[in-house]
């Protein structure tokens, strides 16, 4: 069961229990952990823009993120079209993560949920 919690300009999904005889945790629902070097307000920030990204209806273009106090700043941008999968709309993105030595690029596809929560559910680097 998951519980989901609406704050300005993006959404978390937190799970509350399995149900008995449930497997350990899905190493794609917890895609975001990959993310090199993302603190959870850059990780806030980040996501707050991908439903934004990768809107169906959107214009494709490449949507920023930035924090001041960490100095990362990065973007995401789709790069392809949307696909139905599971009945779920889903579609495949670049995100650029910028620190101040580095610049990572990781490929992934997120998934909309319910209420408009985009999902990260997969993430290759």
């Amino acid at each position: 069961m998951l519980l989901i919690l609406a704050l300005p300009a993006c959404a978390i999904s937190l799970p509350i229990n399995s149900p008995p005889g449930a497997e350990g945790p899905d190493p794609k629902r917890n895609a975001r952990l990959s993310l090199p070097g993302l603190d959870e307000e850059d990780w806030r920030r980040a996501h707050g823009i991908l439903g934004l990204a990768l809107e169906p209806s959107g214009n494709g273009l490449r949507v920023r993120w930035d924090n001041p106090a960490s100095g990362r700043k990065g973007s995401i941008a789709p790069t392809a079209l949307p696909v139905v999968r599971e009945g779920r709309i889903c579609r495949a993105f670049l995100a650029t993560v910028d620190e101040a030595r580095r610049t990572v690029q990781v490929r992934g596809t997120a998934c909309q949920n319910v209420g408009d929560d985009w999902e990260v559910t997969e993430l290759a680097r």
